[in-house]
């Protein structure tokens, strides 16, 4: 027994374990009476309660303690107003937690999905390969004034428009081939439902200026300026933010087809080279996604040697985005898009990487002008 009276911290593994029911009650009353910190509770009650010889009340009982604690966490998350709270439970040791109070499932077997539908594309590109489809996130690089947040709001006006139609087929965006009756052959992309567009970058009246430019008739959801989605404390350190549950819900009433993150190391408050943090965070969006049919494009910054690739004339390849590697390895496909010379008008846009398709192919892009030729409205492609 440990210096504050609990049978379940003995370091003495010769001493007589409880039986379940005791444990079980002794957990629930060490957690209502809060005499513990996170972690001497979370291992107490992982080390007495081998759930796998448990009855099935045991299990009831401990998935009960495993939902309360877990609000409990976030609630102390929420109070400490943005600040680490003393004692911290990480997403890994809420899992393991949640995990025991679950019986295992067997493993499904690959053939039990051969006849299902494969994955519907949600972005697809000049080739009519799949970029990205629903659980997936993919990445767009690019330095400060490349024209990235346009590009994307460019996509996005294109799905709202797809939306409010009601398409049934993938609308195009940013036609390259045009036929001998005027009209496009080929796009540069093609997006298949709503977006919705997540900026750290701009307030709420910019984005609706931007977007007017480019179609004023477009209808967008935006959530501008929230707080971070991840927390990251310190290397090995991090989680969701306690706003993260609200925004996702708030992103699932409009049921989008893709959801873009403006930038993600704003998304998580600045962090770029923690690999760990990184992909907990691609994750953590994917799983999001996946619950709600969607796909995520995150915007990251650029290397200066990504810039000078491009504008050498080579590709840019795994380098291309600044922080850590797994901004790369991570996501299902990676975007580069750079001025093709600083101060220029002419863009090149590269397809580094595609988990599921062609990737290797660039185009070449230049500055688009509103309708009455008075505002920059975006970007326009000139060649694939």
């Amino acid at each position: 027994m440990n210096d504050r009276g609990n049978p379940m911290n003995d370091d003495n593994e010769n001493a007589a374990q409880p039986a379940p029911s005791e444990a079980l009650a002794d957990a629930r009353k060490t957690f209502k009476e809060g005499n513990y910190t996170p972690e001497e509770f979370l291992g107490a009650l992982l080390k007495v309660c081998p759930l796998r010889n448990a009855p099935e009340e045991a299990e009831l009982t401990v998935r009960q303690i495993a939902l309360a604690y877990s609000a409990a966490i976030e609630k102390s998350r929420a109070d400490a107003e943005g600040n680490r709270p003393a004692h911290f439970l990480g997403d890994s040791e809420r899992e393991a937690l949640e995990r025991r109070a679950r019986p295992p499932e067997p493993l499904p077997f690959s053939c039990s999905v051969r006849n299902d539908p494969a994955p519907a594309p949600l972005l697809q590109g000049p080739y009519g390969q799949t970029l990205l489809a629903a659980g997936e996130v993919g990445v767009l690089a690019g330095a400060g004034g490349a024209g990235k947040s346009y590009l994307t709001l460019q996509i996005a006006a294109a799905a709202a428009r797809a939306r409010q139609d009601e398409a049934k087929e993938p609308r195009g965006v940013l036609p390259v081939d045009i036929g001998p009756n005027g009209r496009p052959e080929r796009y540069l992309f093609g997006v298949a439902d709503g977006v919705v567009v997540v900026t750290y970058e701009d307030a709420l009246k910019r984005m609706d200026m931007r977007l007017q430019a480019i179609d004023p008739l477009a209808e967008v959801p935006v959530l501008a300026r929230p707080k971070p989605l991840f927390s990251v404390f310190g290397r090995g350190d991090y989680g969701r933010s306690a706003s993260w549950s609200e925004d996702w819900s708030r992103i699932q009433l409009t049921a989008p087809g893709m959801v873009i993150i403006d930038t993600g190391p704003k998304a998580m408050n600045g962090e770029t080279l923690d690999a760990g943090a990184v992909i907990a965070f691609l994750q953590a969006v994917e799983e999001e996604c996946a619950a709600i049919g969607c796909a995520a494009l995150v915007l990251c910054h650029d290397t200066k040697a990504a810039r000078d690739s491009h504008q050498a004339g080579s590709s840019v390849g795994a380098g291309a985005i600044a922080g850590t590697a797994q901004w790369h390895d991570t996501p299902r496909c990676v975007l580069h898009l750079s001025r093709r010379r600083r101060g220029s008008e002419e863009r090149l846009l590269e397809c580094v990487k595609s988990s599921y398709g062609k990737d290797g192919w660039g185009a070449q892009l230049a500055d688009a002008a509103s309708e009455d030729g008075s505002e920059f409205a975006g970007l326009r492609a000139t060649q694939l």
